[in-house]
């Protein structure tokens, strides 16, 4: 799913409510690299020598995520397929790109919150950039402040340009597919690691 304030809450509107159903685009995961000759010959060096090339080169990291950003702020109204959404007040790292220096493997931490609307859910997902757009492939994850999140980034590459986002809104959608959310602007905090591999 591309995420953006705007096609991010009508995308998510109309696939099935925000807190309900899965918002996200399924895609399969990305194929292996290719295992380059230099990397077989060091695999096979390395059996020659009674070592394991994977425990040997695959050492963890873990880097530490911490910054502040505010949510973006406006309404959507829909019914059945269509909807319109206006966004007036711009959000602050509500997509907040990390790069991996490795194979990602887990995206863990909270996202904390304080002076939201009653009724406000918030959100935090795990994406990645393709191009121009950013896809989100696994469920997002919601709760109260503090909201903790474990997301298994491994499907993704260590060339890849991760990012977490974090939303919020009030709204319903179910069972009907029709309604409205709000997007009230809060500032939160997140305290995560990333950690890699290799």
């Amino acid at each position: 799913m591309l995420r953006s304030p705007l096609l991010l809450a009508l995308g998510l509107v109309l696939s099935g409510c925000l807190g309900g159903g899965s918002s996200q685009q399924i895609r399969a995961p990305p194929e292996p690299d290719p295992v380059s000759p230099a990397s077989a010959s060091s695999t096979g060096a390395a059996a020659a020598n009674g070592t394991d090339a994977a425990s040997s080169s695959a050492v963890a990291r873990s880097t530490p995520v911490q910054y502040s950003g505010t949510t973006f702020g406006g309404a959507c109204a829909f019914a059945v397929t269509t909807g319109q959404c206006q966004f007036p007040q711009a959000g602050k790292e509500t997509m907040h790109d990390l790069k991996p220096g490795g194979k990602p493997q887990h995206l863990a931490g909270t996202v904390t919150w304080t002076s939201t609307a009653p009724g406000t859910s918030f959100y935090a997902y795990a994406c990645v950039h393709e191009g121009s757009a950013i896809l989100c492939r696994g469920k997002a994850v919601t709760g109260p402040s503090p909201l903790a999140f474990d997301f298994d980034v491994s499907a993704y590459n260590a060339t890849d340009t991760l990012a977490l986002g974090v939303d919020n809104e009030i709204g319903a959608c179910c069972p009907l597919p029709a309604g409205a959310f709000v997007f009230p602007q809060a500032d939160f905090k997140v305290d995560a690691r990333l950690t890699t591999s290799g």
